[in-house]
């Protein structure tokens, strides 16, 4: 369902066939299983390891990120029209329409740094074999979140934004 998991323990220590697990947040809505609901951490663990050798066996994947276009809102376009019939307006006026402007660009300025963490993500692979473990200080420097869906896959998402598919075995 795409909804965020939560990590969770076996009710007893001595309950030891139960494995910690990751839960959706939906699972339960208005009293009916709305979704899939579970991965374990082995699951978990496999699909990281499978979306970063993905990324080891095609870094250019890293460069398949999506660039952000800059936002403008009504407000700016307003003051930037206004300031182009700056001849009708006095000094003073025109530096605090200056100053409006700049203040709404700044409310709508997005920091585009994915160039810059994506040379990191690269310089993090660089020369690294193909993953035959799970390795917890390679993921959490390349991966920012994981989405769930039902049908038995999940998008990896890398922390300069670009998602990978990967599948996983029912447990």
């Amino acid at each position: 369902c795409g909804g965020f998991y939560s990590h969770i323990q076996p009710k007893h220590k001595k309950d030891s066939y139960e494995v910690p697990m990751w839960k959706c947040k939906n699972y339960v809505y208005q009293n009916k299983a709305s979704c899939d609901g579970f991965i374990s951490d082995e699951q978990v663990e496999d699909v990281c390891i499978r979306a970063i050798n993905a990324l080891i066996r095609s870094p250019s994947l890293l460069n398949s990120y999506e660039e952000k276009g800059q936002l403008v809102s009504s407000v700016y376009r307003r003051l930037e029209q206004r300031l182009e019939a700056v001849e009708e307006l006095e000094t003073d006026e025109i530096m605090q329409l200056l100053f409006k402007r700049a203040s709404e660009r700044y409310k709508t300025l997005i920091i585009r740094d994915e160039e810059i963490i994506t040379e990191d993500m690269k310089e993090v692979l660089a020369g690294r074999k193909i993953l035959e473990e799970f390795d917890e200080k390679i993921c959490k420097k390349l991966i920012k979140h994981i989405v769930v869906y039902r049908e038995n896959y999940v998008r990896v998402i890398f922390i300069n934004g670009v998602g990978i598919k990967v599948g996983y075995q029912k447990r």
